[in-house]
């Protein structure tokens, strides 16, 4: 089930309504282990409804198809990507720890097991399979 059904089915088992009517049978009750699942589960709804909205903040944020079907609205009212909308260019992340040594190059590496040989600056590609 998405974030964005499983919000909906909360706010339908949980509307004010419903709540005040299972807390008042609660009370009537004297069931504490309800009450304690109604609060729950209605903090449940509260916090999934901020986990979705921080999803599509991020989707926003990575995706610019997403971003664009966005209203002009919802785009205002996003807040600035803190590592802001330049794109990388493909030299410097050729570049970037993790990108693939050049002979030579002096590049460090973090290699584990018997997989790959360091021999100079060079670290020689393997296949460990």
């Amino acid at each position: 089930m998405s974030q964005e059904a499983l919000v909906r089915f909360y706010k339908a088992m949980f509307t004010d309504d419903n709540i005040r009517k299972q807390t008042q049978e609660a009370l009537a009750a004297n069931d504490g282990e309800k009450l304690v699942e109604i609060g729950n589960a209605n903090g449940f709804e509260f916090s999934l409804e901020e986990l979705n909205a921080f999803t599509k903040v991020v989707r926003a944020w990575r995706d610019p198809e997403f971003r664009n079907s966005l209203s002009d609205e919802e785009r205002s009212q996003l807040p600035e990507n803190p590592l802001g909308d330049e794109e990388l260019d493909e030299e410097f992340l050729k570049q970037a720890v993790g990108g693939k040594p050049k002979p030579g190059g002096g590049w460090v590496s973090t290699v584990s097991g018997d997989c790959c040989k360091k021999t100079g600056t060079y670290i020689h590609d393997c296949n460990p399979f």
